[in-house]
């Protein structure tokens, strides 16, 4: 199944680029906030593409940058004359054609083949100068990667004239041509999902939302405990560092660290009640987050008054509080856009 590169209209389905963003690999949109970026996602047009469905884009056609969204594609780009076209996966945030949009020049000829059921955003040159129009900061970022492009060819250029300065033979330098050629012709204009984008899709853009550092508080003080309860039994300190009461014939006094958890918990949440303490809710989460921790560190002991310190069950519930945590951290967005289209059926059937 075949059909030509579409078209990409303001009227298709730009609302429903606006209920989710664009991915964040693109390091251009990083700079906006996430508002900003979310009226910049709305300037995408989503296609699906079944399995087995091509994109083609012959010589000649408009810039387009492209995303992958979901899914997974194959891209065949038309390398140069005489050389065999180069094919290159693509997954969730990789991307092509931002240097034919950032410089307007018509992008080279290529074929995309969805391998599965592939979600895809477009955005057209006409659609990105009016997003830099309304933007204009996203120039410096785009002006960033169009000089590293021409420090990319000034550096081939360099690299040919000391060649050949050398005076090499006519054959070693048909050779070393021809590898530059074919490293030019691997240059699709793809570029990857890079590690640093990674860090601020789980890092840096969650980082702005208070349940983010609950989820961080939460892993850190269960890292933490578990950690200095192991220093302890390995050495024996049980007795000097936990026992409070050391009188003959008395029973001990032990304050296992889910009191504390509890204290802390207590206090963070009475702390949320006023309007000032609010200014800091983002150490108050990580608190309210180390209280859980400390919590659910212990959680069989409270749950069975079993003593053992390494019972399944306490991995078992802190693995299920991070996995809900996280939930609430990275797809809290998804689930109120399901919920809200579940409410909009239910009053429409209604």
């Amino acid at each position: 199944m075949m059909r030509p590169v579409p078209e990409v209209a303001p009227e298709v389905n730009a609302s429903r680029a606006a209920e989710t963003e664009i991915p964040d690999e693109l390091p251009w949109l990083a700079d906006l906030r996430a508002d900003e970026r979310q009226h910049a996602a709305a300037r995408f047009t989503r296609r699906t593409l079944v399995a087995g469905e091509h994109i083609v884009a012959g010589a000649g056609t408009p810039p387009c940058l492209g995303v992958i969204v979901r899914g997974r594609a194959v891209l065949t780009h038309g390398a140069l004359p005489g050389l065999a076209p180069v094919t290159v996966t693509l997954g969730p945030g990789d991307r092509w054609g931002e240097l034919p949009v950032f410089s307007g020049v018509a992008a080279q000829p290529f074929e995309l083949r969805a391998e599965t059921a592939t979600e895809i955003a477009l955005l057209d040159l006409d659609r990105f100068r009016s997003l830099i129009a309304k933007f204009p900061i996203l120039w410096i970022a785009v002006a960033t990667r169009l000089s590293q492009e021409v420090k990319w060819r000034n550096d081939l250029l360099r690299e040919i004239r000391e060649f050949d300065a050398t005076g090499p033979d006519a054959p070693s330098l048909a050779l070393f041509l021809e590898s530059k050629r074919r490293r030019v012709a691997r240059r699709t204009g793809v570029t990857r999902t890079t590690i640093r984008a990674l860090a601020r899709r789980l890092i840096a853009d969650p980082a702005r939302d208070p349940a983010f550092w609950m989820l961080g508080g939460f892993i850190a003080a269960v890292a933490i405990s578990r950690a200095v309860v192991a220093f302890v039994l390995r050495f024996g300190l049980q007795e000097q560092l936990f026992n409070l009461r050391q009188s003959e014939g008395a029973n001990p006094i032990h304050i296992h660290h889910f009191n504390y958890g509890l204290a802390v918990l207590v206090s963070a949440g009475a702390l949320g009640f006023f309007p000032r303490a609010r200014r800091w809710l983002r150490a108050l989460a990580c608190a309210f987050g180390v209280g859980l921790g400390l919590v659910f560190d212990e959680f069989a002991l409270i749950w069975n008054l079993n003593p053992d310190y390494y019972q399944l069950l306490n991995y078992q519930a802190q693995a299920v509080l991070a996995a809900l945590l996280a939930q609430l951290v990275y797809f809290r967005r998804t689930y109120a856009a399901l919920l809200a289209r579940l409410a909009q059926r239910l009053r429409t059937v209604a």
